[in-house]
């Protein structure tokens, strides 16, 4: 049995109205302490499942960055190495492009 169902449950008639007033006072903020709580928890569950899909997207999308900047690296290779420099810019511009598409791909996971 709850405290407002108690209170409820007392009888003023012994002439103890301010207690029997008190006691339905208390159990009323008693009740809306618990809602509170309760409300809170529900938003740190909310919170708490937000900030992890969010970590789980930035290292998503860390690792689409990190695997762009290893193609960067390879055309600078091919570049120093006598490469058409038309070619190496066209497939870098490419990457680039590629690269904003799967990084955005990996925000939205």
């Amino acid at each position: 049995m709850d405290i407002l169902a108690s209170c409820r449950m007392s009888s003023p008639d012994d002439g103890s109205h301010d207690l029997h007033a008190r006691c339905l006072s208390a159990a009323g903020k008693i009740e809306e302490l618990v809602a509170e709580r309760d409300r809170l928890r529900a938003a740190l569950k909310t919170a708490n499942e937000q900030t992890e899909m969010f970590e789980r997207r930035y290292y998503l999308r860390g690792d689409a960055l990190e695997w762009y900047a290893d193609e960067a690296k390879a055309l600078a290779m091919n570049l120093q190495g006598g490469a058409h420099t038309s070619a190496v810019l066209a497939t870098l511009t490419v990457l680039a492009l590629d690269a904003g598409r799967r990084a955005d791909e990996a925000l939205k996971a």
